[in-house]
């Protein structure tokens, strides 16, 4: 049987109303990285996984992708952050975090750094 990493279609509206509401960072990773499979594997977007919408996620290799804006330096949504990974964590998912700017003023790092993260991974 296929495992469908805590798929919850409840939350299905929700992924799609946030897939048309991208922020620019995120549409910048989508469009130059993700979307394009120039990593050699599947990216999804604002896709539901258990009690969550995790930005960006490769399910053959278990890979969750956030980016952060600025409102996540705000000690209450840091520390959901915090409780947000762990439950990924547990599920069996690496939870790899960037900053908007960080996305913004160097795509070419941060695809660096993510085609890094899939060779360990394959």
């Amino acid at each position: 049987m296929k495992e469908n990493n805590k798929y919850n279609k409840r939350l299905k509206p929700v992924a799609y109303k946030l897939r048309s509401s991208m922020t620019k960072a995120e549409a910048c990773l989508w469009k130059y990285g993700l979307k394009s499979k120039k990593l050699g594997v599947i990216f999804r977007r604002q896709r539901p996984v258990g009690k969550y919408i995790v930005d960006f996620i490769c399910l053959e290799l278990k890979i969750i992708i956030e980016v952060d804006g600025e409102s996540h330096n705000h000690p209450e949504i840091y520390d959901n952050d915090i409780i947000r990974q762990k439950y990924l964590e547990n599920l069996g998912f690496m939870v790899v975090r960037f900053t908007d700017e960080e996305v913004l003023k160097s795509i070419d790092g941060v695809m660096i750094i993510l085609e890094d993260m899939v060779k360990n991974r394959l």
